[in-house]
């Protein structure tokens, strides 16, 4: 009995060697991350910065190219168209002079002068609209300068922007690394939890053979009980039979002490009946053998409750001490639990705070990059006002060329060709000499000049002659409707 109860605790102690099943874990699936499409958006919206900017280093040189080119061409034309016209002016002027009287060249001088002083008056006029032209000019610079500006502006705005975006690029990466530390602590907390399932099968079996055992040991100590019991009984039996073979020795002493007198009594008749006295010789030797195996039964008997009091006392001490070793362990078992049960809350509630932080500072983020999307928009819908504003200024700039080349052109035709026919008339007035004397009728008025428009008027020209001098006068009278 006692080489299968050790073996059976052996077998219930024994340690079991987990770590060489190799158990199949499944994959951990945690949050996706979403840090692709901020990538991607981020990305797009560099991208979109860049073409941005090449957009108006496009814009400014070709207006730079476009304002050299424009002026180039204004020279050349006016160069070009200078000459053949203030040679067409002159044939003109050499015509007309032809058809021109003698009598009338006093009038027309007159009339030229006061042309030539309209004309005076009309390029003071000229010059002033020039001026606005100009200043017009500098205000349409300055308002290009201060785009320019504005576009310097955005640039510097757009890279911060763009450094803010790389700072929340970083931030992003960070997160991403720390969500990478999570999911492998979830997978090494995952590992532990399934080590700690096995353990905790372990232990269950371990307290289920344990039960199995006490409830084997139960069932021993009962049946000891009963045999304890029986033995008493037995015991008591034995001392009663002790007592009624104490009291039947005691009869017997008496009687053999009777028996004694009786044989001092009858010593006398022992001649007289020595067959008599030999059967009572018999009957004491067979007296006196039971007496013997009676006696030798007792000391049988006592012996065996010693051994079996022996046993019980080394049983009860034996299974105290499993009790007891089992009740030690059951509690150093329970403590392995609870710390292994405080140690899941505090990594469960840890994992959940860092999830909490994770989804605030996502929540963060998005709600910044809708932000920043937001301002780039807003960025977006300025640059297009702002090329539209743009394209409406160089559109009007370009109007406003047109026209001051037009008019300049106008102007220097008009003013090339009074010089020509001034100096013509110079030429021909030298050959006469004119003679005062009454003032005669006044002659017919001559064609009028097919009228030069100019700035939404109709201009005039009259020549004359005055002491010598050929001049001229300009009218400028509105355009009729």
């Amino acid at each position: 009995m006692k080489e299968s109860y050790c073996g059976y605790e052996n077998q219930l102690f024994k340690e079991e060697d987990l770590t060489g099943e190799e158990e199949e874990i499944p994959p951990f699936r945690g949050r996706t991350r979403g840090g692709c499409l901020k990538c991607k958006q981020t990305r797009s919206l560099q991208l979109a910065v860049r073409v941005l900017y090449g957009f108006f280093a496009f814009i400014v040189i070709t207006l730079a190219v476009l304002a050299s080119l424009v002026f180039r061409k204004v020279d050349s034309l006016y160069e070009d168209k200078k000459i053949p016209k203030a040679q067409g002016s002159t044939e003109d002027l050499m015509n007309c002079t032809e058809c021109y009287s003698t009598v009338n060249f006093r009038d027309e001088i007159t009339r030229l002068k006061k042309e030539f002083d309209d004309l005076q008056k009309m390029i003071v006029g000229q010059q002033q609209l020039l001026d606005q032209s100009t200043q017009s000019q500098n205000t349409l610079t300055q308002s290009n300068n201060k785009m320019i500006r504005d576009f310097q502006a955005y640039g510097i705005t757009i890279k911060r922007i763009n450094q803010s975006l790389e700072q929340y690029l970083n931030q992003v990466n960070g997160w991403q690394a720390v969500i990478n530390e999570t999911d492998q602590g979830m997978k090494t907390l995952v590992q532990d939890q399934y080590d700690l399932k096995a353990t905790v099968q372990q232990v269950n079996s371990t307290v289920a053979l344990s039960a199995l055992w006490i409830d084997a040991l139960k069932r021993k100590a009962e049946e000891e009980a009963l045999v304890l019991q029986k033995i008493t009984k037995d015991w008591q039996n034995y001392s009663r039979a002790l007592t009624a073979l104490k009291t039947n020795s005691s009869t017997n002493v008496q009687t053999m002490r009777n028996i004694q007198s009786g044989i001092s009594a009858t010593h006398q008749r022992i001649s007289m009946s020595s067959d008599m006295v030999h059967e009572l010789t018999l009957q004491v030797m067979n007296l006196q053998i039971q007496l013997d195996n009676v006696s030798s039964y007792i000391d049988e008997h006592e012996e065996n409750m010693h051994d079996h009091q022996y046993h019980a006392k080394y049983y009860e001490n034996r299974t105290g001490e499993r009790f007891m070793t089992l009740d030690t362990r059951m509690s150093s078992i329970e403590l392995e639990i609870d710390t292994i049960a405080s140690s899941i809350n505090a990594t469960v509630s840890h994992v959940q705070s860092m999830y909490k932080y994770i989804n605030m500072e996502s929540s963060s983020c998005q709600s910044k990059l809708g932000s920043h999307t937001e301002d780039l928009q807003n960025l977006n819908n300025t640059v297009l006002l702002l090329l539209n504003l743009a394209d409406s200024l160089r559109s009007r700039y370009m109007l406003l060329n047109v026209r001051l080349d037009m008019d300049m052109r106008n102007l220097s035709m008009v003013m090339e060709e009074m010089k020509l026919v001034d100096i013509s008339h110079a030429q021909l007035i030298q050959n006469f000499t004119i003679l005062k004397g009454a003032p005669g009728p006044p002659g017919p008025k001559g064609d009028k000049e097919k009228p030069q428009i100019l700035f939404g008027m109709q201009y005039y020209v009259f020549w004359m002659v005055s002491s010598g001098k050929l001049g001229y006068t300009v009218r400028a009278e509105p355009i009729p409707c």
